[in-house]
């Protein structure tokens, strides 16, 4: 039968021809027998919707984006008993997304789904049931909704662990984490390794990212960076270090450069174009006495008193 409209005594003749699907799948159809059942879904519609027969046919249309319709679709995307896997296709039958949804009922998959299939708007109060139920969909909401997210940054809470996920993950263009890099590290002093990693790697490739002085050098002392990706940065930020920073940062390498900071060793090093700028500025800032040049090594001389 086409349409359960058309039925002039419809509640239990209905009910049966959906129950043994003799009903055409059409979400007028669907959308009357809700609103027949007093705005709800019933076991027998949820158990129609349920059925894989059905939804290839219902998700070749969209569902109504009629403003009075707005109740069926926000119950229908609330509607956990609607198989996981079934839902997911729904989803691209829903026209518009939802600034409130109260979605924390729903299973994990569910709100996943929702998040991928930008049927939420990206505002503080959905940001802030994902971030504390559905971790880590949040950061997920973020990059997909990037430009909504820079717009109400400040009303966004933003952990260095979140920060560190979001840099790691491919779908974020460098250009937007670059900003995201410059709008958190303003307020906040970076520690976790992961996190100084990353920021060093966008600052090795983007010499426009602009960072603190305390975080480049957390990043030189902490970071997993190799070592001569350590002596890039160090060498791109030379105004940002003294003397004493110097010590350290030597120390922190380990190996023969911890030995400059001592008296009297004399080690080698690979001859590198790289190497060789950072020694002679070592030298001119009085941290070592001499660099000889030997074919594929450079010999460097520290002070003997």
């Amino acid at each position: 039968m086409p349409s359960l409209s058309e039925l002039e005594d419809s509640k239990e003749l209905s009910d049966f021809l959906i129950e043994n699907l003799k009903i055409e799948p059409t979400w007028k159809n669907v959308i009357f027998k809700y609103q027949e059942n007093e705005n709800k879904f019933s076991e027998t519609l949820t158990g129609f919707l349920n059925n894989p027969k059905i939804t290839k046919n219902l998700v070749k249309d969209s569902i109504p984006a009629d403003k009075e319709l707005l109740s069926f679709r926000r119950d229908f995307l609330l509607n956990n008993k609607i198989l996981d896997e079934l839902y997911i296709s729904y989803l691209k039958t829903v026209p518009l997304p939802f600034k409130g949804l109260s979605f924390e009922s729903l299973s994990f998959k569910k709100v996943e789904a929702l998040v991928n299939e930008l049927k939420l708007s990206f505002n503080q109060e959905n940001y802030n049931k994902l971030r504390s139920s559905f971790s880590p969909i949040h950061l997920i909401f973020i990059i997909l909704n990037i430009s909504e997210f820079f717009k109400i940054y400040s009303e966004i809470v933003l952990s260095e662990s979140d920060l560190a996920e979001i840099l790691g993950n491919s779908m974020l263009t460098d250009s937007h984490k670059i900003k995201l890099i410059e709008k958190f590290e303003a307020d906040n002093a970076i520690s976790g390794q992961k996190a100084l990693s990353l920021i060093g790697k966008m600052a090795l490739k983007h010499k426009e990212l602009k960072l603190s002085d305390s975080n480049i050098s957390s990043i030189l002392l902490k970071s997993a960076l190799k070592t001569n990706e350590k002596i890039e940065l160090f060498m791109n930020n030379l105004t940002s270090f003294d003397k004493e920073f110097i010590t350290s940062f030597l120390s922190s390498l380990g190996g023969d450069y911890k030995q400059l900071n001592e008296k009297g060793p004399m080690p080698y090093f690979k001859n590198t174009a790289l190497l060789l700028s950072f020694f002679q500025y070592l030298k001119q800032e009085g941290k070592i006495s001499k660099i000889k040049e030997k074919k594929d090594h450079i010999q460097v001389t520290t002070f003997r008193k």
